[in-house]
């Protein structure tokens, strides 16, 4: 390699800046923005460009900069309106500085740069300096220490792009598509080593991570606008489905009113697996077009598992590349297939159907005419991805998505957002991609837990991938069938925030999963948080260790969920969105809780306007006419929300619709906005129902749209199901629920209030014209409505029925409640509670004497270890008194084992190993007791020559007992075991598992 030698001349050409170095070594600064340096240094003239700028992933001007080159005895100084670069004449050595003369970036002393057969590039690192991104990189999430590779392999914690944000303030981007190694172990600097090709790379000056990503999408590709149905939830059944199973699966997720927009097939469907001949399995799929059109009709969009085969020669050529994607026109796009999944990247790099750690790549892309190996296998998969993107464009006139094995990611990827962990821990790669610019990142959900549901319907992509398993949501407990179904209908509901989010994504570089710090630059907190992220603007996601590292393969045992967990809330108003409870943060942790209904913390950021509709089984049928408008007031904050017919590219040419939504809060009052829809596109609804949902403390004393004063309504079924405008406040969630017109209602009563689940809207038989709508709340001093004289007394429990086991409990309330039921808010009421039958008080006798708080009194009621009925009386001196009748019963094992089939792998007699999930639910009449949650023990009997675990034992939750991944032996015979389950209170169960 040649050392940097000293600057002989100075020219400038076009918008080059040129300087002559002694050995013919050529230094060529330009600027393609004012923010934006780059530099080019070769040991040749008229060095070959990158392949990147000539293929036109990279740009090399976004908009006419001028600059000012001057000089003196030491150095050069070129500035711009944001820039500031010296160049040392003696040595080449360059320093950045932002406009107000600071330095953000100097290449080392230490180490001087070389160039020839390949390059060397050192900077100085200051102590405090820390870097992230690297593309789907999940080594770390900060690279200092580390040193990461770039490289086409089987990559899984390697960096996949040459592009990382520095906490200095500053961007770095190589356009050397050469294997390179970046090298931060050293504590006083960096180095850049590229195998080959000249030196060219991007200076990008935030400050910002926000405007570093913008500059860098703007220069090397934005993120592409995908189809509306993306932001769905998919199932991809397992290998060896067949036509029925898959249209079974379609219609049970209707009938289960799961909402579910994709469907996809993993290589089964091929005649000959991993081929990628392109032919389907006619004896699974005997009419594959009728089956499709089936499944459009149900709502479903359908994928296809692809293996990443492609040509490894000649690829550069776009004649090769588009007779590749031909091979595939017949047999999925003209029969219906809307969109694919990639198991390796084009061409694939590894060779079997099993997994290869570290493939030779280099046998699999071969050299072509004009470039070499070296230089153009590390871009073959953004060539091959954007042929399919173009190609599918070309023949339906629709956007399309194709999962993208994360490793595969390489120059201007991010352009293709839906970036897919793969077979891999998701670990950091989720974070670093969208530091990166990746839109939409993803992994296999983990649905066999709330934990890993909860983080699954909670990213940019939603999958459930069974690939050789049955992970059916109904094949699993009822809770964690519950649970799927209340996070899919939350995500459908979610549907005008999360396309919004893709809206930005695509004009502004800024991708839906945001890192904290990103968010939060200024808080230094926020730099190393990797359990909880942004999703979009305002909703704050914690996750758990265990799931987001977890491999959705990988086995592992759980600890009890106790629903809690550490999240750090950076400085403002946070409101847990599950409880409605307001937290005032400095910046610090706190420990946060949630039902056992959901899977993890969910924080709204005070201010927002989140856009949502009501959810429907499909996004694709779902005509959104009905906006809800969920608002968290906190000064002046504003939203635009996007919409567009959401399959064409008539948004390129502004054939889409804007609705502006501002929200102030004073001291005495909120005032709302919401103005017209400005903008038309294609089966744009000509009527919305438009509801607010407005979170605030107390009750408010009016509530004017207009100058027109809205009703209260005291129940919110009345202000929803009628021709009436007015309000409702929900004292309990803090919610405040507006109805601004009166032209439309819906026709049921709604018992999901959150996603509005298939709300059906009637409107008034008149014309309907859409106008903007001016709300003034003025801020009231009661957190509810209160009674007065307390007339009697209501008394209400937490669960209806109890488990016999001496142990079970529920919570007994009596509230005092005035003649026109509201509650009496007094202290010091004494309230006796009686027990006629069984069961016995917390006080270990069945009279026990408590005097309210706030107007209620709480008593814990045990149950007996026999059946029967504990009547339970609440009397007060001078009130009306009150009963309850609380069940105890003797349950009995309702049991769930998943699989309920064998595992099979591949064709043949290959099989994966046995484990089993195992649900022992605690029931009483057909209904899981809530209340139950006594210790079962579990024993397997069978296959006594095998190495199984025979006696376990764990503490049922809310009436269900989980055993995880409990393991049958050897995989190669088919178990043939009995299970079973004890408990105290119910009733002893054996069960059969036998699958030979």
């Amino acid at each position: 390699m040649l050392q940097q030698k000293k600057i002989l001349s100075s020219q400038i050409i076009g918008n080059d800046i040129i300087f002559d170095c002694e050995d013919n070594l050529t230094l060529t600064l330009s600027f393609p923005e004012a923010s934006i340096l780059r530099v080019r240094i070769s040991a040749v003239k008229n060095p070959r460009p990158s392949i990147m700028v000539l293929l036109g992933y990279v740009k090399e001007t976004l908009e006419e900069t001028k600059f000012i080159l001057s000089e003196d005895n030491e150095s050069y100084r070129i500035s711009t309106d944001m820039l500031i670069v010296k160049v040392r004449k003696q040595d080449l050595m360059i320093e950045c500085f932002d406009n107000q003369n600071k330095c953000f970036l100097k290449t080392s002393e230490t180490i001087p740069i070389k160039v020839g057969k390949g390059s060397l590039l050192s900077f100085e690192m200051n102590s405090d300096e820390h870097f992230y991104g690297f593309g789907f990189q999940r080594k770390t999430l900060d690279a200092r220490g580390h040193k990461l590779t770039f490289t086409r392999n089987y990559r899984w914690d390697e960096a996949t792009v040459p592009y990382f944000l520095c906490s200095a303030g500053y961007g770095f981007f190589s356009a050397n598509t050469f294997d390179q190694t970046f090298d931060f172990t050293n504590d006083e600097y960096f180095t850049i080593y590229a195998k080959g090709g000249h030196v060219d790379y991007f200076i990008f000056h935030g400050p910002s991570f926000k405007n570093i990503i913008n500059k860098y999408t703007a220069l090397t590709g934005r993120p592409l606008m995908v189809p509306k149905w993306s932001m769905g939830m998919c199932y991809i059944a397992r290998c060896f489905e067949n036509d029925k199973g898959l249209l079974d699966i379609a219609k049970r997720f209707r009938k289960e009113k799961i909402p579910c927009d994709m469907l996809g097939l993993e290589p089964g469907w091929e005649e000959h697996w991993y081929s990628m001949d392109w032919i389907w399995n006619k004896e699974r799929f005997s009419q594959p077009q009728k089956m499709i059109k089936k499944l459009n009709e149900l709502g479903y969009k359908l994928e296809l598992w692809e293996s990443g085969k492609a040509p490894t020669e000649g690829y550069l050529d776009p004649k090769v590349r588009e007779q590749w994607f031909l091979k595939r026109v017949d047999t999925s796009i003209n029969k219906g297939v809307s969109f694919y999944k990639q198991d390796d990247p084009y061409p694939r790099c590894i060779t079997t159907t099993e997994m290869v750690l570290d493939p030779d790549v280099s046998i699999f892309v071969k050299d072509t005419d004009e470039y070499t190996e070296e230089e153009t296998k590390n871009i073959t998969n953004t060539l091959y991805t954007t042929t399919l993107f173009e190609g599918f464009r070309r023949l339906t006139g629709k956007r399309t998505i194709v999962m993208l094995h994360a490793y595969n990611s390489s120059t201007s990827s991010q352009m293709y957002p839906t970036a897919w962990a793969g077979d891999f821990k998701l670990g950091n790669g989720a974070l670093n991609a969208s530091l990166s610019g990746h839109a939409m990142v993803s992994q296999d959900m983990d649905n066999e837990s709330p934990e890993g549901i909860h983080f699954g319907f909670l990213t940019p992509f939603s999958i459930i991938d069974s690939w050789a398993y049955y992970r059916e949501p109904w094949l699993y407990s009822k809770a964690n069938e519950d649970i799927t179904r209340f996070y899919s209908k939350l995500r459908s509901s979610l549907f005008p925030y999360l396309y919004t989010a893709l809206r930005q994504a695509h004009t502004t570089g800024i991708p839906m999963l945001r890192p904290m710090m990103l968010e939060f630059q200024e808080d230094m907190n926020t730099a190393a948080l990797d359990k909880q992220f942004m999703f979009g603007e305002y909703l704050l996601v914690g996750t758990t260790f265990a799931e987001t590292l977890k491999d959705v393969n990988e086995s592992s045992i759980r600890t009890e969920n106790k629903n809690t967990a550490s999240i750090y809330l950076p400085k403002g108003r946070w409101i847990d969105y599950w409880s409605g409870k307001t937290v005032e943060s400095n910046g610090k942790w706190h420990t946060s809780s949630w039902p056992a209904t959901v899977g993890g913390p969910l924080y709204v950021k005070a201010g927002a306007i989140i856009a949502m509709t009501s959810a429907n089984d499909s996004i694709s049928l779902n005509d959104q006419s009905m906006m809800i408008f969920d608002c968290y007031p906190d000064g002046i904050t504003s939203t635009d929300i996007y919409e567009d017919d959401g399959e064409s590219f008539d948004y390129e040419n502004g054939r889409y619709a804007l609705t502006h939504v501002q929200c102030t809060e004073s001291d005495n009052d909120v005032l709302i906005h919401i103005g017209k829809p400005t903008g038309e596109y294609v089966n744009k609804p000509d009527k919305k129902a438009r509801l607010l949902r407005i979170h605030i403390e107390k009750i408010p004393e009016k509530v004017m749209s207009g100058k027109t004063v809205l009703p209260m309504h005291k129940e919110i079924d009345r202000l929803l199901c009628s021709f009436e405008a007015g309000w409702n406040y929900d004292s309990l969630m803090r919610i405040l629920t507006v109805k601004p017109e009166n032209v439309w209602k819906l026709h049921d009563k709604q018992t999901d209030l959150i996603s509005f689940y298939n709300a059906e809207t009637q409107w008034k038989e008149e014309p309907y014209k859409s106008c903007e709508i001016d709300l003034c709340i003025y801020k009231g001093t009661l957190d509810r409505i209160y009674g007065t004289k307390p007339y009697e007394l209501k008394l209400t429990s937490r669960y209806p029925v109890l488990l016999c086991d001496g142990q079970s409990k529920t919570t007994i309330t009596a509230s005092l409640m005035d003649k026109e039921g509201l509650i009496v808010k007094s202290d010091g009421i004494k309230i006796t509670f009686e027990i006629a039958g069984t069961g016995i008080f917390d006080n270990n006798q069945n009279k026990v004497e408590i005097v309210t708080v706030n107007g209620i009194a709480n008593v814990d009621l045990y149950s007996a270890k026999t059946p029967g009925t504990a009547k339970v009386t609440a009397k007060s001196r001078a009130l009306k008194s009150s009963f309850i009748n609380i069940d105890m019963v003797i349950g009995t094992f309702d049991v769930v084992i998943n699989p309920p089939k064998r595992i099979r792998l591949s064709l043949g007699s290959k099989w994966l190993p046995y484990y089993i999930y195992t649900y022992a639910q605690i029931k009483h009449n057909g209904e899981i007791i809530q209340s139950a949650e006594p210790k079962v023990s579990l024993e397997i009997t069978g296959n006594e020559e095998r190495d199984i675990t025979r006696n376990l034992s764990t503490s049922a939750t809310e009436g269900t007992a989980t055993f995880n991944r409990i393991v049958l032996g050897n995989p190669a015979e088919p178990p043939d075991v009995v299970l079973h389950f004890k408990a105290e209170g119910v009733k002893p169960c054996s069960c059969r598992y036998n699958l030979t």
